[in-house]
């Protein structure tokens, strides 16, 4: 299929709960990826990630037992990195709303076309582009490593707390895109969700690293990285 070439080394998991759309799209991904796993909701779906890492997570976002978004945020929290689209209906508005503020990389609304498939894959295959770098340009002279996850001031590192360093990394895989409170604080708690009060003391200590403009606060919202 042309436009899809870069495609052919990398992996997808694509969710669906639609059995006979699930067969009919598989058949379409195994001519464009490497391999295609599928699952029909989101527990099997992340059940399947640990034992087989995808490099691409399609997922349909109204499903049975874990819908798209609770899915996105489970898979978030492990691979900040991983670039996940998720397809939808024109009624899921209210889901996709939510799944946004957990900076997912982009969405197909059903049904969709080869151009509309290829136009998420390629940003798909941007955000893999960008985690691959070694350095993530922050602006004025920092610097992130995604590699080695280490915080640099032109050559300098810069010490990071665990915290501070995975609140970095989220941030980084969606920049201008708000990430809510929610998603923020289940991502940084070890088990379950950390304080609103920890989140901000997270957010404040990481800004006097990295310059405090860099991380807007969005009221009602969430937190967004502006570089």
């Amino acid at each position: 299929m042309g436009g899809f070439e870069p495609f052919r080394n990398k992996t997808l998991l694509y969710v669906e709960d639609d059995e006979a759309l699930l067969e009919q799209a598989k058949r379409v991904f195994d001519a464009i990826f490497a391999r295609t796993y599928t699952a029909r909701d989101g527990i099997e779906a992340l059940s399947l990630f640990e034992k087989e890492p995808a490099d691409i997570v399609i997922s349909d976002i109204k499903m049975p037992r874990m819908n798209g978004v609770e899915l996105s945020r489970r898979l978030r929290q492990r691979h900040p990195t991983l670039p996940i689209i998720l397809t939808s209906a024109y009624d899921d508005a209210h889901l996709l709303k939510e799944a946004l503020k957990l900076g997912i990389t982009t969405f197909i609304e059903k049904p969709y076309d080869a151009a509309a498939l290829q136009k998420a894959l390629g940003e798909a295959l941007a955000m893999i582009d960008r985690s691959i770098k070694d350095r993530f340009d922050l602006g004025d002279g920092y610097t992130f490593c995604t590699k080695t996850s280490q915080l640099y001031f032109g050559d300098e590192p810069l010490h990071l707390t665990p915290q501070e360093r995975l609140l970095l990394r989220l941030l980084i895989t969606a920049p201008y895109h708000t990430l809510s409170y929610e998603s923020l604080e289940y991502a940084l708690g070890r088990e379950g969700y950390i304080t609103k009060g920890a989140l901000r003391t997270a957010v404040s200590s990481l800004r006097k690293k990295i310059g405090k403009e860099k991380i807007k606060n969005i009221s009602k919202e969430g937190y967004r990285l502006c570089v």
